[in-house]
């Protein structure tokens, strides 16, 4: 019984009928080129600076889970979708498969960020960032009680990168380069295996199993529970940094109302509710991500300009005020 086949076969055309319409197809295809992009800058970002700085690399293996599991996810749940392909048009099998399509791009692009995560890595130091924020306290504590705080020099998001990067020393940047190639192969060693454990289901017991569809949904609650704290590492050295350091900001530009459309497009197409539910997660949380990095990289950047701007300004009203009670003593 527990082997007892879940879907009907496939034995003819009539069972793939697509039901996607030109716009759907369409707005598919735009979601593809879309996700694509939506991860090129962070791509871009590590090439540019040749640094991972700021980026937590529990994140970075997280967004992977996160990713490559409602892939396989679908492709599990999906794969009498591949039988069709022999049975209708290339044309209506492309249709059928756009879903896997956008899963697929997705995987592909984290993967590729993953590979110049650890080409470029950059270890960061938690430890170091706690001991600054401590002297900036200390700081601005002392001046306040001298009187004022016109002499404080709060360090601009560019500034703490930089020094925070600094104090990194060459051995142990590249000792924790190799740890990162280590956690590679073995992430991607026990990656392939779980894989590899639900084709052989699939060869076995055959597609339609109900074995098959419950490690599939395994594998999408399990992206589910990942993404759950999939941006917690990152918002957490975010928050320790005061600075988003190397991770792109453009990304979550894009992303953030990018994957809220993922989300609709991904219920509206009739997907397991086991397959985005970690997009609905993801979208949350890269709204919550964005505004920390804009808080911290802008918002708090434009009010020290303005408070340094405002400090300047009394500063010269209190010289102008001499002067002019100098003058009026002279008379």
């Amino acid at each position: 019984t527990e082997l007892k086949e879940t879907y009907d076969p496939v034995t003819s055309a009539s069972d793939c009928t697509t039901t996607y319409g030109w716009f759907d197809v369409a707005f598919g295809v735009f979601l593809i080129v879309g996700i694509y992009i939506s991860w090129l800058p962070q791509q871009v970002e590590f090439v540019r600076s040749k640094s991972t700085f700021g980026v937590s690399s529990l994140y970075i293996i997280l967004t992977q889970i996160a990713n490559w599991t409602p892939f396989i996810n679908a492709l599990y749940l999906d794969w009498p979708k591949f039988k069709c392909c022999t049975l209708i048009s290339f044309w209506e099998c492309q249709e059928s498969l756009i879903t896997i399509y956008q899963l697929f791009i997705s995987t592909f692009s984290v993967f590729c960020i993953y590979v110049l995560y650890v080409i470029y890595y950059d270890p960061t130091d938690i430890s170091d960032a706690d001991k600054l924020n401590q002297q900036e306290e200390d700081e601005e504590k002392s001046a306040l009680l001298k009187g004022g705080d016109e002499n404080i020099h709060e360090l601009t998001s560019e500034e703490r990168r930089n020094l925070l990067k600094g104090k990194i020393t060459p051995e142990e940047r590249r000792r924790e380069q190799k740890k990162q190639v280590i956690y590679f192969m073995i992430y991607h060693i026990c990656t392939f295996l779980t894989i590899l454990i639900g084709f052989v289901m699939i060869w076995i017991w055959g597609p339609k199993n109900k074995g098959v569809v419950y490690y599939a949904f395994f594998l999408g609650i399990l992206s589910a529970v990942v993404v759950f704290v999939q941006f917690t590492p990152q918002i957490y050295i975010t928050y320790k940094l005061k600075t988003s350091g190397t991770l792109s900001m453009v990304m979550l530009i894009i992303q953030t109302p990018g994957t809220w459309i993922w989300l609709i497009y991904l219920m509206a197409s009739g997907e397991n509710w086991s397959t985005w539910l970690s997009t609905f997660v993801a979208a949350v949380q890269v709204t919550i991500l964005l505004g920390q990095v804009i808080y911290y990289d802008y918002l708090v950047a434009f009010i020290r300009k303005r408070k340094h701007q405002q400090h300047e300004k009394e500063l010269k009203s209190s010289i102008n005020y001499g002067e002019s009670d100098t003058e009026t003593m002279k008379y």
